[in-house]
């Protein structure tokens, strides 16, 4: 087929890069290609295939029904055949070597520690991702943490912690922290800490999708980790929050409480180690895989509220 002999990988690339912006100008500087050279490729890909992959209506671009399609099967072909360079380079090489992602370090730091004082052959590096996007492009041997967010047909997993209770974090002055247990109604005039969305927009979603199931707008103000502390320390705001997170995000709890939350609208998060299901859990990944199921059964990460 003329589709077969004529494509190349450039123009796969170029197309997945303006699919997922659907901006011609990003993409070009993206690419550092200009963008007549970029839109000049994406035509005669068209070209070949016969079909249109975007609508466009002058500088305005978007991918249209068959261009959705392409794009489901090509993104996740040219992912693939990253993996399978990655692991042909790692096996000729001989290198023991693992890429860990996780959104909340804090968590796993020790356990990090831990592996590679108890395997010092295996090199590890870290990396803290904010949006299940940075998750997806499959850089990564693992990702420790919740599932919330995750494109779940596409990875595999094992559970690390039993399913997370929902609580608030406020300070010891606000007149609720002395209750057990508070409803999200109780919490109508309180000003909710949320992540800024360049720091963190996994978890700045989770406020948007509760503020759907209730009869008001939570009031809010923005911020990254330091300022969520620093705010909570100086009563002028609550955060979401579960027991997991306030024992292991909040190493200095002075003035702080976690108030469990009676409403079932948050959603569940349950810490687990997960990976692509086109991996192969072995050598490396399955010593790793091993030991943090092993490591995090010693003990029960609960904290009491």
């Amino acid at each position: 087929m003329g589709v077969g002999r004529y494509m190349d990988l450039l123009q796969l690339k170029y197309f997945c890069a303006l699919a997922k912006n659907e901006h011609l100008t990003m993409t070009a500087r993206e690419l550092m290609v200009s963008a007549p050279s970029l839109s000049l490729t994406i035509k005669k890909l068209e070209k070949e295939l016969g079909v249109e992959l975007f609508d466009r209506n002058g500088r305005d671009i978007r991918l249209n029904d068959s261009g959705r399609m392409f794009y489901h099967y090509i993104n996740h072909s040219l992912m693939l055949l990253n993996i399978g360079i990655a692991e042909a380079v790692k096996v000729g090489l001989k290198k023991k070597e693992l890429i860990i992602c996780f959104n909340s370090p804090y968590i796993w730091r020790d356990y990090i520690d831990r592996f590679q004082r108890e395997h010092q052959e295996i090199s590890v590096k870290t990396q803290i991702v904010t949006s299940a996007e940075e998750i997806d492009e499959f850089k990564y041997d693992f990702y420790l943490g919740n599932l919330y967010g995750l494109k779940l047909n596409q990875y595999s997993y094992d559970k690390l912690m039993e399913p997370e209770v929902n609580c608030i974090i406020m300070n010891k002055k606000n007149p609720l922290a002395q209750k057990k247990s508070v409803s999200f109604e109780e919490l109508k005039n309180e000003v909710f800490f949320n992540f800024n969305e360049k720091v963190d927009s996994m978890k700045k979603d989770i406020l948007v999708q509760m503020s759907r199931q209730v009869n008001y707008i939570p009031k809010t103000i923005e911020g990254d980790y330091l300022l969520r502390v620093k705010w909570l320390k100086e009563n002028k705001c609550i955060a979401l929050g579960t027991d997991v997170g306030f024992k292991y995000n909040y190493p200095d709890k002075k003035d702080l409480v976690a108030v469990k939350l009676k409403d079932d609208i948050m959603p569940k998060r349950m810490q687990v180690i997960a990976w692509n299901s086109e991996l192969e859990l072995v050598d490396e990944r399955k010593i790793f895989h091993d030991f943090m199921i092993r490591v995090t059964g010693e003990h029960e990460a609960r904290i009491d509220m």
